[in-house]
């Protein structure tokens, strides 16, 4: 049995910005194991906001409390959301305790498989990468276009703004 291993340089090396926007524009989803896990979106982000789930907070640089900084059931929640049944999801995010359950039935049904579960790594950051490459796409844009660059002090009363 041949394993190919990567060195360090390789593994932490990030894929350029223009083959994660490529990849951002897939619409099927990936495979993972039995399950398809469909793009991130707005709307799916806003979950994982929602649920603190590690792999955002933490590539964004923020801190994570300690009860969110369970690997293994943060990639359970990330796959739930965007595997599971995207109704069924988006009435269980704002009730914790059936999100919960939701996500135990992931880790005891399809991601209970360690191979299945090592796969999902990957796969989450691709999707997490490309996201954030696709909305770095779209910022620098924005003063071009009439809207207010980010950190711009917001008008009163519809004057306005006059500070930087």
């Amino acid at each position: 049995m041949i394993e190919e291993h990567l060195t360090d340089e390789e593994a932490t090396q990030e894929p350029a910005r223009p083959e994660l926007l490529k990849t951002a524009m897939l619409t099927k989803g990936r495979k993972l194991g039995e399950l398809i896990v469909r793009p991130l979106t707005a709307e799916t982000l806003s979950y994982l906001f929602e649920v603190e789930n590690f792999f955002i907070k933490g590539m964004k640089g923020d801190r994570v409390s300690a009860a969110n900084a369970n690997a293994i059931w943060s990639t359970g929640e990330f796959v739930y959301i965007h595997a599971g049944d995207p109704d069924e999801v988006a009435e269980s995010i704002w009730y914790r305790s059936e999100f919960r359950a939701n996500v135990r039935k992931m880790l005891s049904g399809p991601l209970n498989d360690p191979a299945v579960l090592t796969a999902a790594l990957p796969i989450i950051e691709q999707m997490v990468g490309e996201y954030f490459a696709a909305q770095s796409e779209v910022a620098p844009q924005a003063g071009k276009i009439g809207i207010k660059r980010p950190g711009k002090a917001p008008a009163r009363h519809g004057k306005e703004a006059t500070s930087a």
